[in-house]
């Protein structure tokens, strides 16, 4: 799950869709799609620390902090009319939807001061890192959830900065700053500028860590020269005989006997269905998926058909069984969209499936109730999800709302990754960019699992260092995956 304000078109999205219902409801007006008149102004965001300035033909997005304001992006009109909805609930309050995720924006005056003035140097490492570190001070949300004292980080790093501190060392100093979050959706992203050194760097750090996977693995341990997907094939292969494939593997599927289908879905991105052939190089196979998703208006859009094309095929294959296995332990995420798309084919009834707020100050915004309701053709037999540490983000959002969705489906494997938050990107006064957990998913009941992950009704022992496949599937000659021989074992009963 990316975030909030922009989309593919800027390389990061995460709008959802689904209906979502808010605390108060107005009048109204709503943009037409050609005119931005009626929403000209400067407006002020509730959470997410955003400004923006509407003109005529487009709108200018500022990133906002106590020490800090940069321009962050320019969406044209056509491009901003396509991706979102715009409603002037009144004179003063603003609503910019898409999807599921809604921001608020009241009206002010002017630009505020910080966002028109001129930086003396907008390279300086010290207001850089207070630009960092003031901007995860008023918006991420989980300092208490992760154990985290983020005054104290800021001391602890901003000693080793200095006012001549070279890029490559201060980029270095922020990124571990970031890092001791142990938030996979907060994030430094690497400058273009600094990615030949940034990979050297990285390429000895890999062999460390390498060797210390190895040694955990057990003495004189090979790591077997084979990649993820081919661990992921092997997997759903020794159980499904014919499996099929969609746009390489991201979702592969299949029966297993005439009463169970298993279904591995390896991410909630690359769904669209640019008509991409099975039978090329994986490589050349994402290179042609990426040409036609960089021409695409609303690669979100694609995504979102792509899927319902793709499940509609599935589920037409395998109406008939009386079980469903759906894999996501080697998900990762990706869009909301993707996932939600997917869990209509498997809902039981229209439900309430989350509740989302994202930090405001001290306290956080409206809160929004969001609802799936199943699809016309929807899956009848049971439903086993197999989950781990490495089912993350959407993917994880996935299981969350499955279990409104899906109340009687049973989860077998391991605590998934705990991150659910869209990430919400931000730029520094120097242009690089960086992204955050704003935002706070609760079950109907209230229930968070950030930083714990979902826990499974029946518990597997993967470890969390995400080489549990090797030992569990490239070593086990027998071929057999334990979590499927439970669902195995409690479906004959």
């Amino acid at each position: 799950m990316y975030l909030n304000f922009y989309n593919h078109y800027l390389t990061y999205d995460s709008m959802k869709q689904i209906s979502a219902v808010f605390l108060f409801i107005s009048i109204s007006i709503t943009a037409q799609t050609n005119n931005l008149k009626p929403f000209e102004g400067v407006w002020l965001s509730e959470g997410y620390g955003r400004v923006v300035e509407i003109k005529k033909n487009k709108a200018q997005l500022y990133d906002i902090c106590k020490v800090n304001c940069t321009k962050a992006q320019i969406l044209p009109k056509d491009i901003l009319l396509d991706q979102f909805k715009l409603t002037k609930v009144n004179d003063s309050l603003l609503e910019v939807s898409g999807g599921i995720t809604k921001l608020y924006f009241n009206k002010i005056d002017d630009l505020p001061e910080l966002c028109s003035r001129k930086i003396k140097d907008k390279n300086d490492p010290i207001y850089n890192f207070e630009t960092l570190w003031q901007t995860f001070n008023e918006n991420y949300c989980y300092f208490e959830e992760r154990k985290i004292n983020w005054t104290a980080l800021k001391t602890k790093y901003k000693s080793q900065v200095r006012p001549n501190t070279k890029p490559f060392e201060l980029f270095l100093i922020m990124d571990a700053m970031v890092e001791e979050l142990n938030d996979g959706h907060s994030n430094m992203y690497v400058p273009k500028e600094l990615e030949k050194e940034y990979r050297k760097d990285q390429a000895a750090k890999r062999e460390i860590r390498k060797t210390k996977i190895l040694d955990s693995l057990g003495q004189d341990y090979k790591l077997p020269p084979i990649h993820v997907d081919s661990i992921r094939l092997k997997v759903i292969s020794n159980y499904v005989k014919d499996v099929k494939t969609y746009n390489f593997g991201v979702l592969n599927y299949g029966l297993l006997n005439d009463e169970i289908a298993v279904l591995q879905i390896n991410g909630m991105d690359q769904f669209a269905n640019y008509n991409i052939p099975n039978n090329i190089a994986r490589s050349k196979a994402e290179q042609l998926y990426e040409k036609h998703s960089e021409k695409s208006n609303n690669y979100t859009r694609d995504n979102t058909d792509g899927t319902s094309y793709i499940m509609n095929k599935v589920l037409s294959e395998i109406k008939n069984t009386k079980a469903c296995i759906i894999d996501v332990r080697f998900n990762g995420g990706g869009f909301d969209e993707v996932q939600l798309e997917i869990l209509k084919k498997f809902a039981t009834k229209d439900t309430l499936v989350v509740v989302k707020k994202a930090r405001d100050g001290s306290g956080f915004t409206k809160k929004s109730n969001v609802y799936l309701r199943p699809s016309s053709n929807v899956y009848k037999g049971d439903v086993y999800f197999l989950t781990s540490h490495q089912t993350a983000s959407a993917a994880e959002d996935f299981i969350l709302c499955a279990m409104s969705a899906v109340p009687n489906a049973i989860r077998i494997g391991s605590n998934t990754n705990g991150i659910f938050s869209d990430i919400l990107d931000k730029k520094l006064p120097n242009g690089w960019a960086f992204g955050l957990s704003n935002e706070i998913y609760e079950s109907p009941n209230g229930l968070s699992y950030e930083a714990t992950g979902i826990p499974p009704h029946y518990r597997v022992a993967y470890d969390k260092k995400g080489y549990w496949f090797y030992k569990k599937f490239y070593d086990d000659q027998t071929s057999k995956d334990e979590a499927i021989e439970l669902v195995l074992s409690l479906i004959q009963k």
